[in-house]
This record gives structure tokens, sequence and C-alpha cells, in this order.
């Protein structure tokens, strides 16, 4: 019997349809195996439907961080099928840490985390199933084994640890006194939160007095609708610019940014940015006490719909209303309408990136590739995740 795992939201773009209709068509012939699945979203109820019909898809539902750690050691392979382009990929790194290996798709930030033979095409969904269904019949009729790959587990599991990211933060002289700002904090959300509530407690073992601000949120409306009711709303969103000039005054910080585009917004971005104008004007001095670094989690400052992003030659090739547009591929008006006010936000967002941010830190490459497509003197460092796996 071999066991699998996925481990994610239950949408399109992660590719949950392509590994419950590959697995399905393998499990009619090796009816011994099992696939785990853990996550919620749009696919909740077609996973659930399939859980109840086949005894060899165990749904767990949106499972706590400990219980997804067991089930991923007790399993023999995670199971990634994303079809969209991602940053990095902290769940891959997590089982490969928990001596799980990864099954996926070998582009960006993947090369190093999949082996060879567990990689799978994942640009077209008939020949995604069918890549993913041999895959699963070659390891069941034992012509892949899991000790294969224990040597490229092991070379991961030395080069992404909380030793090798501290040493890569220290070289970069922070201030102690750090602020963590976010849309979100709550660590049940997405893998945002759970990194930011990973450096969170490594830079406080480094030392660092860490406060940490999120924007509000709602529980109702949910879903899309939500996303876009914040996003509307971040526009009067004053409290966290008022926060930080009260702190500011007080102490020599460091900002790091992370999520900013549905709370946060501009408005932190314009006060730094006012700050930062002060210094050249003024004093070195304020360059000094303030610092400011952003994270970026995915290409949601550089593309309409990020998770459609499956290539990084889909960007918008130049900035401009235009190109944004055709980036959306819609001809619905509604949706042009909503690709036109993010262009807005976005637009704002980035003159405000120009002028107040000292560091920008992305997981990968790829990312940096963006960064400087919109800010060619963009000072980047790439900052891989990494994982604590006593936590």
């Amino acid at each position: 019997m071999i066991s699998y795992i996925f481990v994610g939201r239950l949408d399109k773009e992660k590719g949950i349809d392509i590994l419950i209709n590959a697995f399905l068509s393998h499990q009619k012939k090796y009816k011994d195996d099992i696939l785990h699945i853990c996550g919620i979203w749009q696919y909740t109820e077609i996973v659930k439907k399939e859980s109840d019909n086949s005894p060899c898809i165990v749904y767990h539902g949106r499972a706590w961080k400990s219980s997804i750690k067991g089930l991923i050691q007790k399993c023999d392979y995670m199971v990634m099928p994303s079809i969209f382009l991602e940053t990095f990929g902290l769940t891959a790194l997590e089982s490969l840490m928990l001596n799980t290996p990864v099954i996926g798709n070998k582009k960006w930030w993947c090369e190093p985390f999949i082996h060879p033979l567990l990689h799978i095409h994942t640009d077209d969904k008939k020949e995604a199933i069918k890549d993913l269904m041999r895959l699963f019949d070659k390891i069941s009729e034992g012509e892949i084994e899991k000790i294969s790959f224990h040597d490229r587990i092991h070379t991961i599991q030395k080069s992404y640890t909380t030793i090798a990211w501290s040493e890569k933060v220290s070289l970069h002289h922070i201030h102690k006194d750090t602020v963590l700002m976010s849309d979100y904090s709550n660590k049940k959300l997405g893998g945002i939160e759970i990194h930011l509530d990973t450096i969170q407690t490594q830079l406080q073992n480094m030392g660092h007095t860490i406060h940490v601000w999120q924007g509000w949120w709602m529980q109702w409306p949910r879903g899309k609708i939500q996303r876009i009711w914040h996003m509307l709303l971040s526009i009067y969103n004053i409290m966290p610019r008022l926060w930080l000039r009260q702190h500011i005054q007080k102490n020599n910080i460091t900002i790091r940014y992370h999520s900013i585009l549905r709370h946060i917004w501009r408005y932190t971005l314009y006060k730094v940015s006012a700050i930062k104008d002060t210094a050249r004007i003024w004093h070195d001095w304020w360059k000094e006490k303030v610092q400011t670094l952003i994270t970026y989690h995915d290409f949601g400052l550089f593309h309409p719909f990020p998770h459609r992003l499956m290539q990084i030659e889909q960007l918008p090739i130049a900035w401009s209303l235009w190109w944004w547009i055709k980036a959306a591929n819609t001809s619905n008006p509604l949706i042009i309408m909503a690709v036109i006010y993010k262009y807005i936000l976005v637009s704002l967002i980035h003159k405000h990136l120009r002028q107040g941010i000292d560091i920008h830190i992305v997981p990968s490459l790829c990312v940096c590739e963006a960064i400087r497509k919109r800010h060619p003197n963009a000072h980047c460092i790439v900052l891989p995740h990494f994982v604590d796996i006593e936590r």
C-alpha cells in the first residue's frame, strides 16, 4: 500500500481536480493505495463527496499544523500538482524536512525540491492527469522507490534551516526593534500567515523586539467577495499610519511589510515615503532611524490574477492599463472594471514602494525578475524560506 497526501487550498490553481482524477483512475487497478487531503476552499464539497464515495480518499478538512505534520510523516509522498507559478512552496519544503518526497512540476521554485523522477507536467490538464496517473502506477509497481530520494532530501534539510536563515538576515544589520505588518496575522489562514508566525518566533530568538500589526478583517462576506470588499475598505485604513507615526518617533525601527494589498495598503507606505523624503532633504539621521523591507509572497502586485500566472512571460510586458487588462485575459465588463480598480491601487502602492522601501526580499529569483521590470534600481535580496521542524 502506498499513501499520498495533498495539503493546500482546494482550488483549480492548486491542481486538486488533476490529483483527484488521476488518483481515482489509478485506484481502479491499485485499490489499496490511499490519498489524504487537507485543506478547504472552492472544491471542498467535491472532495467531501469523493471521500464519501471512495474509501481510498480520506478528507481531513482544515487540519491543525501538528496533525498535518504527523500525517506527512506517515505518508510515502506529498503531491503538489499546482498549475500556477508559485513563488516558493513552503509545503514542499516542510514535507522534505519530514523525509517525505514531493511529486510536482519542476519549474522555478521547485527545481531543487522535486527529483526528476517525480516531475509531472501541469501545463495541460489532460496530459497532467495522464502524467500523474502513470507516476502513481510506476510507484505502485516498484519502478520508483522512496529510498532513491534520500540523498536529495538530506541536502535540502541542511540548506533550509533556521540557522542558515538567521545568518543571512544578520548580514543586513537590521534594527532590533522590528514591526511586522501584514493584512492578516491569523496563522490559521494560509502560507503567508504561517510564515509570519515562524519568522516572528525566529527574530525573537535572535534578540529582536517584535510588534505585529495586522489589518482587521470580517467573517462576512466570504470568499472572493470578502477579498474585494476588504480592498475597497483599505482606502480608508488610516489606523496603521497613525500607529506607525507614533512608534517611529520613539524608536529606531525596522518595518517589514508582508501582505499589504487588502488592508494595510498605501497609507503606511505613504507615511514611510514621507519620512524618506524628509531624510533626503534635511537629515541622514532619519535614514538610520527607520529601515523598510518588503517580502513578496506572490505576484499580486505584478499581475491582476496571480493564481492564473503559469509562466513568468505572462506578466504585463509594460506597466500600463492596456497591458494590465490584456494580462487579465477576460472580456467580462464587470471583471474588467475590477481589474482597472486593482490597477489603480497597485500603481499607487508601487509609487510608494519606489520611494520608501530599502530592501525588497524575495523567496526566489523569479520574483526578483518581476520587481526589476517595475523597479530597475531596487535592492533585491533572495532570502529563501525555512522550516523549523521542532515547532
